[in-house]
C-alpha cells in the first residue's frame, strides 16, 4: 500500500543557530518538490509539537513541552504495509520505530540534497 512518510529535522529544542532561523523563514510556507536518486519528495518548514502525542515526546528531553518546535520536513510515498497491531497502537510513542527505521538514511540524503542544492540557487 502507497504511504507518505514524514521525516521531521529538527535544528534544536530551545534555541535555533541565527542562519537556520533565516532560510527557514525564507521557505515558511512554501513546499518544494524534487527528485533525489530516482524518488520524488516534498520538502518544507513545518513543525514538531502540535499533537498530544508530539508533546509528549519533546517532553522526554525538557520539562516544558508546550511549544512547537521548527522543522524541515521530508516526505515520499513508499509501498509500506502498516501491520495492524502497530495501528492499534498508534498513540504509543515509538511504535513504527522498526518501520521507519530502513528510510532515515534517505531521508537525511534527501534533505542534505535539499540544502545543498537551495543554497546554491539562492545565494550564488
Amino acid at each position: 500500500m502507497a504511504t507518505r512518510i514524514t521525516f521531521k529535522k529538527a535544528f534544536g529544542i530551545d534555541l535555533l543557530p541565527v542562519e537556520t532561523i533565516l532560510w527557514m523563514n525564507e521557505i515558511r510556507g512554501e513546499t518544494f518538490d524534487f527528485k533525489h536518486r530516482g524518488r520524488r519528495y516534498r520538502a518544507g518548514a513545518g513543525s514538531f509539537g502540535n499533537t498530544n502525542l508530539e508533546k509528549r515526546a519533546i517532553a522526554l528531553f525538557k520539562s516544558y513541552s508546550d511549544h512547537e518546535i521548527p522543522t524541515f520536513d521530508v516526505s515520499w510515498e513508499i509501498e509500506l504495509e502498516i501491520p495492524a497491531d502497530i495501528v492499534a497502537q498508534h498513540a504509543t510513542l515509538g511504535v513504527a520505530d522498526t518501520l521507519v527505521e530502513p528510510h532515515i538514511t534517505s531521508a537525511f540524503e534527501a534533505a542534505h540534497r535539499f540544502f545543498q542544492t537551495y543554497r546554491d540557487v539562492k545565494y550564488d
